[in-house]
């Protein structure tokens, strides 16, 4: 990955350290006089201004005084009406002031007429912009501090005062979703606002806004609410989602008046969002105290905000290669004089409504006494905050406070408001803390935090002699710590006009290391690991051959299809076999030497799968002819067929066949249906060998039968380097092509849709896979029967027979071929951690996929991490071993979604019908004061009983019982540690099942707690609840050799059973549930019971006393 960010961080002082004020406040507004000469004059044209539809026009202003002195001015009134009638006496006794409005920009009379003080004659050229307001032109005498009114002009005014101006992009609350909100002079009685928008030359679609303004009253103090008062129009957002990541996109404005005509502005174009964790080039760029500045020289912004124009220009110049813009503070110094904030939004438009130009508060916009903000100085000029919250959108949960997080692409912003209080126990300290916690490193790898004031380090003057410290008081004393816990990649600040670098790089890795379990849920080591491949040598045998047919596969489409290959070898041996290879270059010239002295071997990739020469060919050691039918998959790349001898520990090459591939080894393979975060959410993944640039993924769905939708979907990948260690960083390495999500929402229960993938080429072709189809989730609560498949530790096996998995996984095609069997009666799957044991051999996660895609294709397949996927010393795994080959979790959270808030983490809860699963994350930290145990509390404590009465629990590694011998060699029933705190828990919670893999066999508790039934074993429950029923359930493919039970005869343990199998759950309604465990030998049914009771069972209460369906309420 690459990280390209154009960094303008401004360090330095906030709140006083700016000496100059804003140029507005130095007109005395409350003294001005009427000193009106008749033959003065003042004179403005065009009068009419944006006839072809511009947003701002340029005006000639000329005037004659007969009288000029140097301190003449020329002030700029919108609304043209300035009068006293316009006052609002609040302390001006009886007679309000001639002039109680500023102007919204001025000049003196002089600026370029060098002529005037002796001719009174002048001429100025001033730009002005759309300000819902016609405008007229007042010549002053007296200066600034006491203001003649000597003569007032003609009126001017836009075409359209009241039309859509200066649109605003931000990022929503999710990375597919573009917010616009822009400025008009319609009313919501007056005109319905929405935006016309689509992909470029594709159809419209129209999506409503919602409108706020605010008024005089919501100011805090003057100026705001005295002479720098003006009505700020009304200010729209509209929402447009299910954006295609990186798609281009078109828009305009509109309103729709009551007559039915519609008033619309330009249009406009923005790129959507990559997906999160995109691999492509991102480019942020970051800046603060940029401030407004007028083209024309108006107000002496010269000595104000000099920089604000360069900056803009530059920006502007490089938009082509900005992505995004984020200003953290002290955005438009309007400090309380309103009209500045429409001539700031005017300046950034070309920006702004480009690309997403995400804002954070500072002290200009928030502070004022008595109003809550930290700091209690008058720099907001009386806005305190509510300009700058209305007129801008950021995806804060509440937009008065400031703060939130925004993802794009691989970065993790984070934006602090210095404004608030972010000390330790304070709400936004929390917000800090979990937003830093929470990114998953894995998709976004950047993480940035951003505030105004300078909570990190400055060497500004001003700080160190001022406040003899380096940052701001209390600034990095609580977030230090948090910004070297998380390795917050850069801390940035605003909040003054000192250009600096800031590089803030936490580099210490924290290791939590347990005591590893030798053989525990291992089932043998990974076949492709017996092959010494770093050992091979060369010994190619002229007379030795390989040959494969079909040259091409899949002709009909197919993602599977079976391959003939022959092969003689002259010295013919019993420790002959034959490799696959695939890419079928698998020469030196794609080694990867970790140092430069290290010369490459002859062989530096595992192949992804072998077979014995002998194998079915009885004849092969005296002959040395043979021949293989094997089964291949699409894999995305071309196949070879390697014959060595020298056996799995000194593999010679002898030989190498000709190459084979699929008809498009690029095309859509293997969806992978989940659950959403929302129950009528359906998400598919999939897996391709198209990346971004060269086609873009989306799935067509919709009902069975009905209308066709096209959804968009993000995609992932990862590289080589994003792997912990060997082999998965070595020989295990392949490239595990791209990982598309498409998010297929808004579904109606229990209907029937249909659904197939995607790829439209740059040509416009597009690329189909075969149709598939998926029954809609029930209703949360819906009382209808629910089916749903629970088992760990499945694995995968090759039906060809290949690489000796039948003491691998011997189960794992018995129970595959039983749930297709059985999936006209299946709702979901819950495969709970050890997937496929690729450990570290990617090319396995390919062929794991393609095993279970009769059930993940038409059936919801959860799942959990385990031992096998996650982990790795060093890592930050609960468990300091070996067990995932160099995977640490990677590619099982990038092949697989799962509706968890941070996928690497693992943890999450899903809701199906009267279900409601709370799927912890064994190899991640669970006890009390972790983020895990918290997301287990609440998980357990929020889930409505009503409506979801089956309350499961479902882990990897046995965090109840279980009397495995090893467990009791080790003098327990459980993890260490494991039920210490969960089991309170779960029995304050009435969780009904808590179910377990990790151990290869089947076994059943009683009803149990703190190692006692509470009530006896048996096939049928009923009445409150008693206790929770562990079950291990891990026999689903792994070899079951390693986990006997002990010989001991254990109270608890009440149904055993040393074979593969897996259960089924069946909720009939909301009063009776039906567990099953069957063998997958045959499907048949080896233990069952029946839990019969109702949600006031679960919760105590009496019938007509149970208002409340939740144990947390």
């Amino acid at each position: 990955m690459r990280l390209l960010i154009t960094l303008w961080v401004l360090l330095g002082c906030a709140g006083v350290l700016h000496g100059d004020k804003q140029p507005l406040s130095r007109i005395a507004v409350e003294r001005a006089t009427a000193a009106v000469v008749g033959s003065a004059t003042v004179k403005a044209h065009p009068t009419v201004l944006g006839l072809k539809g511009e947003s701002s026009d340029w005006v000639i202003v000329e005037f004659s005084h007969q009288n000029p002195s140097n301190d003449d001015w020329i002030g700029v009134f919108s609304p043209s009406d300035f009068s006293s009638e316009i006052c609002q006496p609040e302390n001006y006794g009886d007679l309000p002031p001639l002039l109680c409005t500023a102007p919204i920009k001025f000049q003196f009379a002089n600026f370029k007429n060098d002529g005037y003080n002796k001719s009174g004659n002048g001429s100025l050229r001033l730009q002005l912009i759309n300000q819902r307001a016609d405008f007229t032109f007042a010549l002053f005498s007296g200066g600034l501090s006491a203001p003649k009114l000597v003569a007032v002009s003609n009126k001017v005014t836009f075409e359209n005062p009241k039309a859509p101006v200066y649109p605003r992009l931000a990022q929503g609350k999710s990375w597919n979703e573009m917010t616009v909100t822009w400025t008009s002079g319609y009313n919501i009685k007056e005109a319905v606002p929405f935006v016309e928008w689509g992909p470029k030359g594709g159809d419209r679609t129209l999506s409503p806004a919602g409108t706020l303004t605010f008024k005089r009253n919501s100011m805090c103090g003057s100026p705001a609410r005295t002479v720098g008062w003006r009505d700020p129009g009304y200010i729209h957002t509209s929402f447009m989602k299910e954006l295609w990541p990186d798609a281009l996109y078109t828009y305009r404005l509109g309103h729709r008046l009551s007559d039915g005509t519609h008033v619309w502005s330009k249009s406009y174009s923005f790129r959507a969002s990559p997906y999160p964790g995109q691999d492509s080039l991102q480019r942020v760029v970051v800046f603060g105290d940029m401030g407004k500045a007028e083209v024309d020289g108006s107000n002496e912004y010269g000595n104000y905000e000099q920089a604000s124009l360069n900056t803009t220009k530059q920006i502007i110049r490089d938009l082509e290669n900005i992505d995004m813009v984020i200003h953290i503070g002290d955005i438009s110094y309007a400090n309380g004089y309103l009209s500045q904030w429409d001539q700031f939004t005017e300046q950034i438009e070309p920006i702004a409504s480009t690309v997403p130009y995400m804002i954070g508060s500072g002290n200009h916009e928030r502070d004022w006494p008595g109003t809550g903000s930290f700091y209690g100085y008058n720099d907001s000029g009386g806005e305190c905050g509510v300009p700058a919250q209305t007129m801008f959108y950021v995806p804060a949960e509440n937009r008065a406070k400031f703060w939130y997080l925004t993802d794009y692409g691989m970065f993790r912003f984070c934006v602090a408001n210095t404004e608030e209080d972010w000390r330790p126990g304070t709400e936004q300290y929390k917000f800090i803390e979990n937003c830093l916690s929470s990114v998953d490193r894995e998709k976004q790898p950047w993480l940035i935090f951003l505030a105004h004031r300078v909570l990190g380090y400055s060497s500004a003057s001003w700080y160190e002699i001022m406040m003899g410290s380096y940052g701001e008081p209390m600034g990095r004393d609580g977030l230090e710590e948090l910004w070297h816990k998380y390795k917050v990649l850069q801390a940035s600040e605003g909040g003054g006009r000192t250009a600096m670098r800031l590089l803030f790089v936490a580099v210490t890795w924290l290791a939590v290391c347990a005591a590893a379990h030798p053989g525990r849920g291992g089932g043998g080591e990974q076949p492709l690991s017996r092959i010494a491949v770093e050992k091979t040598v060369h010994a190619v045998d002229g007379a030795a051959h390989v040959k494969a047919s079909p040259l091409v596969l899949g002709l009909k489409g197919e993602t599977s299809e079976w391959v003939d290959v022959e092969f003689f070898h002259p010295n013919p041996t019993g420790d002959d076999w034959i490799g696959v290879f695939s890419p079928a270059d698998f020469s030196s010239a794609i080694c990867e030497p970790e140092n430069e002295r290290q010369y490459p071997p002859v062989l530096c990739t595992a192949p992804i799968k072998y077979q014995y020469a002998n194998f079915k060919n009885d004849g092969y050691n005296k002959t040395g002819n043979g021949h293989l039918k094997l089964q291949l998959i699409n894999q995305r790349e071309d196949f070879s067929f390697a014959l060595f001898s020298g056996g799995l520990t000194k593999p010679k090459l002898i030989a190498v066949s000709n190459k084979i591939a699929f008809a498009n080894p690029k095309a859509p393979v293997y969806p992978r249906l989940a659950q959403g975060k929302s129950w009528n959410e359906m998400t598919v993944t999939w897996t391709s060998g198209y990346d971004i640039t060269e086609a873009v993924p989306f799935v067509e769905w919709g009902e069975k039968g009905g209308r066709r939708l096209l959804s968009p979907a993000g995609t992932l990948t990862f590289d080589r380097n994003s792997m912990c260690g060997a082999p998965a960083r070595t020989v295990g390495w392949r490239h595990p092509g791209y990982i598309h999500t498409s998010y297929l929402k808004d579904l109606w229960p229990d209907s029937q849709y249909t659904y197939r993938l995607g790829h439209r080429l740059i040509n416009g072709t597009r690329i189909w896979s075969k149709s598939y189809s998926f029954k809609a989730s029930p209703y949360p609560g819906q009382d209808s029967v629910q089916r749903v498949v629970i088992f760990g530790d499945m694995g995968k096996a090759e039906a060809d027979g290949s690489n000796e998995f039948n003491n691998f996984q011997p189960g794992s095609l018995n129970t595959t071929r039983e749930i297709i069997r059985d999936l006209d009666n299946i709702d979901m799957v819950l495969h709970i951690g050890d997937i496929c044991y690729a450990n570290g051999y990617l090319s396995q996660w390919d062929q794991f996929t393609a095993q279970i895609e009769p059930i993940a294709s038409t059936v919801p397949y959860m799942i959990g991490s385990g031992n096998h996927e996650r982990d790795w010393p060093g890592t930050g795994s609960f468990y300091g071993n070996l067990d995932s080959g160099g995977e640490c979790g990677v590619p099982a959270q990038t092949v697989f979604y799962t509706p968890a808030e941070n996928r690497a983490k693992f943890w999450y809860a899903t809701d199906y019908g009267m279900f409601r699963f709370c799927v912890a994350h064994t190899e991640e930290d669970w006890r009390p004061g972790t983020e895990q145990y918290k997301f287990i509390e609440h998980c357990l404590s929020s889930v409505d009983r009503q409506k979801q009465p089956w309350l499961v629990f479902l882990a990897h590694r046995v965090l109840g019982y279980s009397s495995c011998a090893y467990y009791a060699g080790e003098g327990t029933t459980e993890e260490p540690m494991g039920r210490e705190a969960l089991q309170e828990l779960w029995q304050k919670h009435k969780v009904d099942l808590a179910m377990y893999g990790h151990v290869h066999n089947y076994e059943r508790t009683c009803p149990v707690y703190q190692g006692q039934c509470v009530a006896a074993a048996s096939d049928r429950y009923a009445g409150a609840f008693a206790a929770t029923t562990h079950v291990v359930v891990g026999g689903a493919g792994a070899s079951v050799s390693d986990s006997e039970f002990t010989a001991t005869e254990i109270q608890w343990s009440h149904v055993r059973d040393l074979d593969h199998g897996f259960v089924k759950l069946t909720a009939f309604n909301h009063s009776a549930m039906l567990f099953e465990y069957k063998k997958s030998r045959d499907g048949e049914v080896h233990d069952r019971f029946t839990i019969e009771r109702d949600y006031r069972d679960v919760l105590s209460c009496a019938v007509d006393n149970c208002p409340r369906t939740t144990l947390a309420s």
